[in-house]
């Protein structure tokens, strides 16, 4: 064992030695997700390509049928707090609903231009659409990036209005640690209103809701020293502080009322987060919450965890 064990809870420790793989079985799993992860990288080579030049080139004249203000600011505290708005064509006086689209990446990857698909598709549908940076690890961990979705919120709900979208139809997205993050920001407000009490509804698509299930998961895939699972969030002891299923626990059952919908989404075959994670954090809200009508879980077939939000 290379991992530091050091700060972790017994229970957590008795699961990771039950579960932690050999030197040479990890050096055969490592082999294996590095060549699934190539194959699916040469897959959407293309798909990258094409959004890359769209992005670059002809974002302004796309069918004339929305703009994309590249690089808007939400902070001057990091060169990474910037966003993209793609502002659909304006067809009468009312305002649009809005998206703000939280991207994925593990935390070490990824930018914004890489989802100009999403941005296209939505703007095109009526929906003037956000998808913003945030800093990445290790330059800065999960308290920090949170921080930085809480400032985005915030200036998005404050200044919508001005390229025409509703604040009164404000919709969030969030996709793999896109979607922890989201739910990390729900949990730990759900005693502070004032700051989802706004958000319409809030998708949460293929992502990881009990960190301390996701790391023996990692354990078990012969993983967890690649991933940087524990370390974005300071540590073993700090996980439960920041995994929404475990926040949610301090509430007795069914005397949360939830203002956003929440609806989850999780695909099948997924090898990133496993399934098991949304059905886990959708049962806790059923249980926790008192209007269950505000609640849906979603499962789809035959597609990777990437595969869902890239086709």
């Amino acid at each position: 064992m290379t991992v530091d064990t050091t700060d972790m809870n017994h229970f957590l420790f008795n699961r990771y030695i039950l579960n932690v793989k050999s030197g040479c079985e990890k050096k055969k799993l490592e082999k294996k997700w590095k060549s699934i992860f190539l194959r699916k990288s040469i897959k959407f080579i293309p798909t990258y390509i094409k959004d890359s030049i769209f992005y670059k080139y002809r974002y302004k004249s796309y069918w004339r049928t929305f703009h994309v203000h590249k690089d808007i600011k939400y902070s001057l505290n990091s060169k990474s707090m910037m966003m993209d708005i793609y502002e659909p064509e304006k067809k009468n006086n009312k305002p649009n609903p809005t998206i703000v689209f939280i991207k994925g990446g593990y935390y070490l990857s990824g930018d914004k231009k890489d989802y100009s698909r999403l941005g296209k598709v939505f703007s095109k549908l009526g929906y003037l659409t956000i998808i913003p940076n945030y800093s990445l690890y290790p330059k800065a961990n999960f308290s920090g990036i949170l921080e930085e979705v809480d400032t985005l919120l915030q200036y998005v709900y404050e200044t919508v209005e001005i390229f025409g979208g509703s604040k009164d139809n404000i919709n969030l997205i969030g996709h793999s640690v896109g979607a922890t993050l989201l739910s990390s920001y729900l949990a730990r407000n759900i005693s502070n209103p004032i700051k989802i009490n706004w958000i319409k509804s809030m998708f949460l698509i293929s992502g990881a809701y009990d960190l301390e299930d996701l790391f023996i998961y990692e354990t078990q895939n012969g993983t967890e020293e690649i991933l940087p699972t524990h370390k974005v969030y300071g540590g073993f002891a700090q996980m439960n502080g920041y995994s929404p299923n475990n926040i949610l626990q301090q509430y007795k059952d069914n005397t949360i009322t939830l203002q956003p919908n929440v609806i989850m989404i999780h695909s099948e075959p997924d090898r990133i987060f496993p399934s098991s994670q949304s059905l886990k954090f959708f049962e806790t809200l059923k249980r926790k919450s008192t209007n269950l009508s505000n609640i849906r879980y979603f499962k789809f077939e035959n597609y990777q965890h990437i595969e869902f939000i890239i086709t």
